[in-house]
């Protein structure tokens, strides 16, 4: 995902573009995109692309391709999707197009779009089929309401990976839940500090560095945890001792921060 400037007024400047979608990368996105209309038909309002291939700078094997379908489903209906269609599309995307790390569809209701993900569509994603709402989306301030406003919950990130590690056996599911985790928990901790900045980034090695210069009592710990997204452990143990130490003291300063 890209890093963002921000313009005079703190206001992020947007670089993606459906025009950056070319090639091989065009081809998964319009596959993607078929996918959603052959699926969702009237229901489905707009489809946006976000990350590294929105940006033009998607590399084979490290760049995945999320693709947020807007609809007007309600919770139960889109679930129901998730079940029924839109995990098998996923894993038929990925055996055919073996390059990119991951096709992502993820559905959203018009009525329920979380703020972190109108943020997401205004500067980090671009549109791509349907409705543009690119006009209707306010311009994004880098400042701390923001950051507060569109920040994940660690606690309930922490809580839900401890709910996957009872029941996960498999290696690779455990390596999963543990560079997910990771990575979502460098992204919470960069929103303590990004509104002191005067850049936007979800890059965790950018991250991890912005995190250390504010908070160099702890530059171990998030450089671990680092280490866990690039190489994910095997042991469950060790993600729940990450849970029990740093997690906990993550979860506690974001309190401290954001209130």
């Amino acid at each position: 995902m890209a890093t963002l400037n921000i313009d005079e007024n703190r206001f992020l400047i947007k670089k993606a573009s459906i025009e950056k979608i070319t090639g091989k990368w065009g081809e998964v996105v319009n596959e993607m995109t078929k996918v959603c209309k052959e699926h969702l038909g009237d229901h489905l309002i707009s489809v946006y692309v976000g990350g590294s291939v929105a940006h033009g700078e998607a590399m084979d094997v490290k760049s995945d391709i999320d693709l947020y379908a807007i609809t007007d489903l309600n919770d139960e209906k889109i679930k129901e999707c998730q079940n029924s269609w839109v995990n098998n599309e996923m894993d038929r995307l990925n055996k055919l197009y073996p390059f990119q790390r991951g096709a992502e569809i993820n559905l959203f209701s018009i009525d329920k779009l979380p703020e972190g993900k109108k943020l997401q569509m205004k500067v980090f994603a671009t549109w791509v089929w349907g409705k543009d709402f690119d006009q209707e989306l306010p311009p994004i301030r880098l400042d701390k309401e923001t950051c507060g406003r569109v920040r994940l919950s660690m606690k309930r990130d922490i809580d839900i990976a401890r709910e996957k590690l009872k029941t996960a056996s498999d290696v690779k599911e455990i390596n999963k839940i543990g560079f997910e985790i990771a990575k979502r928990l460098i992204r919470s901790a960069g929103m303590m500090c990004m509104w002191k900045v005067d850049f936007y980034t979800m890059e965790t090695d950018k991250l991890v560095d912005m995190f250390i210069s504010f908070y160099p009592e702890k530059e171990k710990e998030m450089r671990d945890l680092y280490k866990f997204e690039k190489n994910p452990p095997s042991d469950k143990k060790e993600i729940l001792a990450m849970f029990d130490s740093f997690g906990e003291w993550l979860v506690e300063e974001d309190g401290k921060v954001f209130g």
